[in-house]
């Protein structure tokens, strides 16, 4: 966290409630806690890994920042360049602004494609969707997006299926640059591919930010990548962020329970090494029926009583300083 700079975007206790419907009526017998108050400042240049387990609300992070989905709490604020604004109540022209500012690149790209529509109407569409008109303006935005990720221009008179999953990708982040925006949403976009593919992708897109300035938040579940990509990773669990530090400091510099336990199963390349590998014991609580204090303190190693009755907060650490914060009543340091 930088005290001194303006965030581009500001996420304050964010939540996402499902609700759970039973019964012949369909009567809400209790609600889903995806997001359960999420506090997260994303900077102007800068690339925010965030990890976790399967179903620790990762994903649905990504669309409430995106506003695909609309959030049960909490405030989203985006620097439109007069300073932060609420843009959770944004309404017809405004909240395409936010929408031309801020794009998502999903997991499967294909699906993101209409299987029946050249891909380079499907970029042009998008671009008459946000209010460019010119149609020669509308080319070159293409073809200068194309060329950031190397697709040759011929080939967007092809259709989604005649293209790799690579390629695809390529397309969908070529998509995005073509609206011109200050933040890319990229949910597990690597995930799908092959090792070397992967690789591509990932030094494509830190190019792209060091040409371009944007900002990006990079969902993953690989830490290899995370530390790869990212400025700063922020680890969830069961719909909280427990840790957020500086991504060159991992794996020495984790100070959460759980952070130390997820980095510990990530196999080591040394073969000389000897892992200490953190075994969790409990099990993990429903995200349907939470505890009353940390969400952790069913599996912590290192839990206490005030842990199964106060929820900690965020709070600078008081080891390492600086960016490093930590969601845990073992750190004392200041909020």
């Amino acid at each position: 966290m930088n005290s001194t700079r303006t965030p581009l975007y500001k996420v304050g206790q964010i939540k996402k409630h499902f609700p759970v419907l039973g019964g012949i009526l369909r009567r809400t017998k209790g609600y889903v806690k995806a997001l359960d108050g999420v506090d997260l400042e994303i900077f102007r240049g800068e690339t925010i890994a965030v990890i976790g387990e399967s179903g620790c609300g990762k994903t649905t992070l990504g669309r409430m920042l995106a506003l695909l989905d609309k959030p049960t709490g909490g405030e989203l604020s985006f620097d439109f360049g007069q300073g932060l604004q609420d843009v959770t109540t944004l309404r017809g022209a405004d909240q395409m602004r936010f929408r031309k500012k801020v794009q998502m690149i999903f997991q499967d790209p294909y699906t993101s494609f209409n299987p029946r529509q050249r891909v380079g109407a499907a970029m042009d569409e998008v671009l008459r969707v946000h209010g460019v008109k010119d149609e020669a303006e509308r080319t070159v935005r293409i073809m200068e997006a194309c060329e950031m990720v190397n697709i040759r221009p011929e080939y967007l008179q092809r259709y989604p299926h005649e293209f790799s999953g690579g390629q695809r990708q390529r397309l969908a982040i070529a998509r995005c640059l073509a609206t011109k925006p200050e933040l890319i949403i990229a949910d597990e976009i690597v995930s799908a591919l092959d090792v070397s593919i992967q690789a591509q992708i990932v030094n494509l897109l830190l190019k792209i930010q060091r040409e371009t300035g944007l900002s990006f938040i990079f969902v993953t579940h690989d830490v290899a990548v995370a530390r790869y990509v990212g400025h700063r990773v922020a680890v969830m669990y069961l719909g909280n962020v427990v840790e957020i530090l500086p991504a060159d400091s991992l794996p020495e510099a984790a100070e959460h329970p759980y952070t130390i336990a997820l980095l510990s199963a990530v196999p080591s390349m040394n073969p000389t090494a000897k892992e200490q590998r953190v075994v969790l014991q409990g099990e993990v609580p429903s995200p349907i029926d939470m505890p009353s204090g940390c969400a952790f303190s069913t599996r912590c190693p290192a839990v206490m009583d005030i842990c199964r009755t106060e929820r900690p907060v965020l709070k600078i650490s008081n080891i390492s300083k600086g960016d490093h914060q930590v969601a845990c009543h073992l750190n004392k340091g200041a909020k």
